[in-house]
C-alpha cells in the first residue's frame, strides 16, 4: 500500500484477487465492467503515534488528532460525481496507546454501473501503517 497527495490510497496489485469479473484497477481506484451489486469492504490500520514522536516527548500525545476517519467514495460513470458511501470513525478514546495500532473495517452491497469507480482514503492518510496483511480494499458481485 502506497500514499499519494491526493489522499487516495494505492493498493499493492501483486495480487489480482479484486480484479476478477472485468474489473480494473488504475491510481487507487477500482472501475467496474459489469452492473451489478457488488460487496465493497475495505480496512486500514493506523499507527497512533505521531511523526515526530520521541520516547522523551510527554506532550507527544498531544499532536495527534482527535479522530481518523475511513472513507469508500463512488465515481458515477454517469456525471463523474464522487460521492461518500461509506465511513467510520474513531475517536481517541476508542484508540489504543501511544504506539500501538488500530484497525478499521466495513463493508455493504451497492449497484455499481458500467465503468464507475469506487476508492478508499482517509483523513490521515500520514498515519496509515504500512503493512499488507492489515489493509485490503476489494469487492465482488453479489
Amino acid at each position: 500500500m502506497e500514499k499519494e497527495q491526493t489522499d487516495v490510497i494505492q493498493w499493492n496489485t501483486t495480487e489480482s484477487s479484486f480484479m476478477g469479473e472485468g474489473i480494473t484497477y488504475k491510481n487507487g481506484r477500482l472501475t467496474i465492467k459489469q452492473p451489478g451489486y457488488y460487496y465493497i469492504f475495505s480496512q486500514i490500520k493506523l499507527r497512533n503515534i505521531p511523526l515526530s514522536y520521541s520516547t522523551s516527548d510527554v506532550s507527544a500525545s498531544e499532536t495527534l488528532p482527535n479522530h481518523w476517519n475511513h472513507y469508500i467514495f463512488h465515481v458515477s460513470s454517469e456525471n463523474g460525481k464522487e460521492q461518500k458511501i461509506l465511513e467510520s470513525s474513531k475517536s481517541r478514546c476508542e484508540m489504543p496507546s501511544l504506539g500501538d495500532e488500530t484497525t478499521s473495517s466495513f463493508g455493504a452491497v451497492f449497484y455499481l454501473a458500467e465503468n464507475d469507480e469506487v476508492f478508499v482514503n482517509t483523513s490521515h492518510p500520514q498515519y496509515l501503517a504500512p503493512c499488507e496483511e492489515g489493509n485490503h480494499f476489494g469487492l465482488y458481485m453479489t
